[in-house]
């Protein structure tokens, strides 16, 4: 007796219904909130944890379009969210707010990517959304206490730079050497505190959104020479060559742009102790002007690189640790910068210096 048969291997299908499993299995289990998506924002997928944070249930949600979680004043975001999926790019940890059932207001932090087919086609986008009320209302409470105690702060420390420069003045033709001196030293001091409680009280200000940007056409050469007169002040054997131009005309809060510039000369003054030049120079590059800072101190290391303008990082490393600050400086530069349309970005090597730059726009 003969018999005839067909053998097939399952064994890549079987493998491919596992981890197909296992993903659907990860995707209702996380504790964030999954959704998918078509390019026109209609919902397709809706996990448990979206049904508790948004307070909707799947049959509810399949079908209808995303804009039923977006407020109003929100709308705008969608079409350039959904523009960016489309270019096949992704979004990474994008703050905003969404609505809940009850018609809550909450904070989260959204990434977005695309859904891409077998031939690499987009065809819809997929969306991880974390609840962030807690964290913002926790970072809110942190500024409001910040900027409370930085306003206490200033008054004293305002008539105490008040007294010290009257000192000042009656020790210009005291023979006491030492006593002429120390004075200066604590007015340097003094400016550098006042500079540190303004810095905080700008944060505080940025992140409950109370700072106004007031700007106005103006030579963004003769702020740069101003700054550098100012830092000079303090360079000591240091000093600093400006590679200026004629002048050159910017639409910018000058009030704002200035503590950037001084900012960028202090760190290159107390990052390259041993340097003798910090390089600054101005140009007009694609229909904006390029601000630089270049030392030629100890250099940063790649992965520090790309935290540096993160609010209160601040490198850990042997030759740093006697530098005081807070880092905040390069925080605020880079948020009044990003609050220009401009951008802040750096360039540096262990032991070969740095340079800092950012960009504004030309006026008109």
């Amino acid at each position: 007796m003969r018999f005839i048969g067909t053998v097939v291997d399952i064994h890549d299908l079987k493998e491919a219904e596992e981890k197909s499993a296992k993903l659907a299995a990860i995707i209702e289990y996380s504790h964030d909130a999954i959704i998918s998506k078509t390019l026109e924002g209609v919902i397709t997928s809706w996990n448990a944890s979206a049904e508790r944070l948004f307070g909707f249930t799947a049959e509810e949600m399949i079908g209808e379009s995303i804009y039923k979680l977006i407020p109003k004043e929100r709308h705008a975001e969608e079409p350039r969210i959904l523009a960016t999926i489309a270019r096949g790019e992704s979004i990474d940890h994008f703050e905003t707010q969404r609505q809940t059932g009850d018609g809550r207001l909450i904070d989260v932090s959204v990434t977005v990517f695309p859904i891409q087919d077998k031939t690499g086609r987009i065809i819809g986008v997929s969306k991880i959304a974390r609840d962030i009320t807690e964290k913002k209302l926790d970072e809110n409470r942190k500024n409001d206490f910040i900027g409370m105690v930085s306003r206490e702060l200033k008054t004293p420390l305002t008539s105490l730079g008040a007294i010290i420069q009257v000192a000042n003045a009656k020790l210009k033709t005291s023979e006491d050497t030492f006593l002429a001196s120390a004075m200066e030293k604590a007015g340097i001091q003094v400016k550098r505190m006042t500079a540190m409680i303004n810095g905080f009280l700008t944060i505080s200000r940025l992140e409950s959104g109370k700072i106004h940007i007031d700007k106005q056409v103006f030579d963004i050469i003769d702020l740069i020479t101003d700054a550098i007169e100012e830092a000079s002040l303090t360079a000591g054997n240091q000093e600093i060559q400006f590679k200026g131009s004629s002048p050159i005309q910017v639409l910018a809060d000058r009030d704002k742009i200035g503590p950037v510039i001084s900012n960028l000369l202090s760190n290159a003054l107390k990052y390259s102790p041993k340097a003798t030049r910090i390089e600054v120079s101005c140009m007009v590059k694609d229909g904006a002007v390029v601000i630089s800072v270049w030392d030629h101190g100890m250099g940063i290391a790649r992965e520090d690189l790309a935290k540096i303008f993160d609010r209160y990082y601040r490198v850990e490393a042997a030759q740093t640790q006697h530098i005081a600050g807070f880092g905040i400086g390069l925080y605020l530069s880079s948020e009044i910068i990003q609050r220009h349309n401009g951008k802040v970005w750096a360039e540096s090597e262990p032991g070969e210096g740095s340079t800092f730059y950012f960009s504004l726009p030309l006026g008109d």
